[in-house]
């Protein structure tokens, strides 16, 4: 059994911060000339960089230029997609006392789901406002007219990033005030606001660099983009609490060229850096040339956001060990954004790890490694229930996972929320697991469990035995195992992605191997098997797979199926209306 190794910690560059915008003002003076942000273009050449001054002062003349518009409890919905405007401008809303609330940049108007989840957010939040580009200005425009949303107020960053505002008196912020609003990324266009006050954020932030414990100043490199929690709260914001510095790449440089990321952590020496499971994957697969690729500074790589799965950790190890990765960088983290960001895990690099891995018992063979999240008690309380009962569980017992802390959020935005009395609420994650020798181990989420016969299966664990031993299936070709809960058949449906010029032998064998493993391993037909082309099923913005919508894919027949075993007729074409937000308890 691993000892526990979360202790308390000397802070580095103590700087004291009750609110996040002391996160700008509150720096190490004798530094202010220091890089503290670096924004890389898409050859991975410097495109941009802010000292600690420079970020100061371009915020304060945003906060100046908005503060002559906006009204109290503004949400302004950030749609940037350039990294440095989207600092500046999340920070100058904050010192303004505006909240600001980022959302996924708006895409070409045929993408429906991102104008979409515009349009639901601000029919529901009549003081919402947009900031974008100029160039986006008519688009948007255009649509709010269409839609009757002739209220909504349109900002442009240019028009509020300019260096000649006029100076006036900012409000003073309370550390109880909403700080922003962290919009869920989950598969339907119906995006939830996580209420997040000045208070809670800075909790995580406090927890974070205790249990990470990284004894030296932080130096990030990183792609994620600010819009998600990790991305925001993991980078942008450990930076400036840990007056350390940052260079960042954006998502679509990473997506066409991951080995820029990793150089990053060459040139810059960069110590620690966060992503999701794929992007690791996605390292392996895309990088063939290794060279200016030295990752002997990476010591501290948090791999969360979505299943963390050995497999792919150790593929990763395999192939930049000769770079100078260690395994030990590896640091699996699991968190949500309705607890600010992190909940467990990160203390522990992958090899100490290893000895407290445990194996999903429920399939019989080929069963699914759980990686273990080392708890922290001092300001987190992770505990297991049963989903019907809500009576806590015992050690060793799968239930729901319910989280009491500080760093929690408020609550959903809605209309009747009171902005001036929020305090943290116990959270019902909507994932399960359960406990052994102070570690969680997470077995799947609630609503994607699959019933067959009476028995639940998680889908993670299906789909894990349904890929086992095909060796024509590469690392990114996803696997999604679903059930429509309003099919009285409650039919099992496998939907497999493939290279697309795959030969039909090699297919009809992959779908006999599909078949195989579902039977030897759960004693469970599928009733249909499609083969569809790579990169086709759904994902959310941070590159999860979407379950609920490559439901609605399979039940629209809007997949590119190139083989198919099984029937697919007679299933219910009803849309699943599943509640997908967690469960606030009490």
């Amino acid at each position: 059994m691993v000892v526990n190794p979360i202790k308390a910690t000397k802070r580095l560059n103590f700087m004291p911060h009750t609110t996040l915008v002391d996160l700008i003002l509150n720096y190490p003076k004798d530094r202010a000339q220091e890089d503290v942000l670096i924004f890389l273009n898409a050859k991975g050449k410097v495109k941009n960089n802010l000292t600690f001054k420079d970020l100061e002062q371009r915020c304060m003349n945003y906060a100046f230029n908005i503060s002559q518009f906006a009204s109290k409890h503004e949400i302004v919905l950030i749609t940037l997609e350039d990294q440095e405007d989207f600092v500046v401008s999340f920070f100058g809303c904050l010192l303004a006392g505006k909240i600001p609330a980022p959302i996924a940049p708006l895409q070409h108007k045929r993408n429906q789901s991102s104008w979409g989840k515009l349009e639901n957010i601000l029919k529901k939040q009549s003081n919402a406002s947009v900031l974008v580009r100029e160039s986006e200005y008519d688009d948007v425009l255009g649509f709010l007219q269409e839609n009757g949303l002739l209220n909504t107020r349109i900002y442009t960053t240019e028009a509020l990033d300019k260096p000649d505002a006029i100076p006036v008196e900012l409000p003073k912020i309370q550390t109880s005030q909403v700080a922003y609003i962290q919009y869920t990324s989950g598969s339907t266009s119906k995006p939830k606001g996580i209420v997040l006050t000045h208070e809670q954020i800075l909790k995580n932030l406090e927890k974070m660099y205790r249990v990470f414990n990284r004894g030296q100043v932080v130096r990030v490199a990183g792609w994620i983009p600010f819009y998600h929690d990790m991305g925001l709260v993991g980078h942008l914001f450990t930076v400036l609490y840990e007056s350390g510095f940052g260079v960042f790449l954006n998502p679509s440089t990473f997506l066409a060229k991951p080995e820029l990321w990793l150089k990053a952590f060459s040139e810059y020496h960069a110590n620690s850096g966060a992503a999701p499971t794929f992007a690791f994957k996605h390292c392996v697969s895309k990088i063939k040339n290794f060279d200016g690729i030295d990752l002997s500074s990476w010591q501290h790589a948090y791999v969360g956001s979505e299943t963390v799965t050995i497999e792919v950790l150790e593929r990763f190890i395999d192939t930049f060990k000769p770079q100078g990765f260690n395994p030990n960088t590896f640091r699996p983290v699991y968190g949500l954004a309705e607890v600010t960001l992190l909940a467990a895990g990160g203390a522990l690099g992958f090899e100490d790890l290893l000895s407290t891995v445990e194996k999903n018992s429920l399939s019989n063979s080929s069963r699914r490694k759980l990686i273990p999240y080392t708890l922290d008690k001092e300001c987190t309380t992770v505990t297991i229930v049963n989903p019907d009962t809500l009576q806590e569980l015992p050690d060793g017992q799968e239930g729901d996972i319910i989280v009491k802390a500080k760093h929690n959020f408020s609550g959903y935005l809605k209309y009747d929320l009171n902005f001036d009395k929020l305090q943290a609420v116990t959270v019902n994650t909507g994932d399960v697991g359960y406990i052994k020798d102070d570690n969680l181990y997470i077995t799947g989420r609630r609503k994607e469990i699959i019933i067959v016969r009476g028995r639940n299966y998680s889908a993670e664990d299906l789909e894990h035995s349904a890929r086992q031993f095909i060796t024509n299936l590469r690392p990114n070709d996803a696997t999604a195992c679903l059930q429509d809960l309003e099919d009285p058949l409650n039919s099992v449906i496998v939907l497999q992605e493939i290279h697309r010029h795959l030969d039909s032998d090699k297919q009809e064998e992959i779908i006999a191997q599909i078949k195989a493993n579902l039977s030897d391993g759960f004693g469970i037909k599928a009733q249909a098997i499609l083969l569809i082309a790579q990169g086709t099923l759904a994902r959310t913005p941070n590159y999860k797979l979407a379950r609920g919508k490559c439901l609605d894919q399979f039940k629209s027949n809007k997949l590119r199926i190139l083989s198919q075993s099984g029937k697919t007729s007679g299933l219910a074409t009803t849309r699943n209306k599943q509640n997908e937000e967690v469960v606030i308890v009490g």
